[in-house]
């Protein structure tokens, strides 16, 4: 199984969200996305760094390789709007 982790960003309101095989780990503004903010950073150590969406995406997808899963980042366009 490829786990994916899909990368969503709202431009219009900077508004962002990661999830993995469809449960969101870590969602807000772009600013929230840091060790320590809102978020589960249930796939990272908690001296792991990131600063935006993609940076998280990326750790999670290390994370999971080393362990010897293989994993994808998806990158996508929502609407936080629309979803409200």
């Amino acid at each position: 199984m490829i786990y994916k982790i899909l990368v969503e960003m709202d431009w219009s309101c900077d508004m962002a969200r990661v999830s993995v095989n469809g449960k969101c780990v870590a969602g807000g503004n772009f600013w929230d996305f840091h060790p320590g903010g809102d978020g589960n950073d249930e796939y990272l150590d908690e001296d792991d760094d990131y600063n935006t969406p993609g940076e998280l995406a990326y750790n999670i997808k290390n994370k999971l390789l080393a362990k010897g899963i293989e994993a994808e980042i998806i990158n996508s366009e929502y609407s936080w709007e629309d979803e409200q």
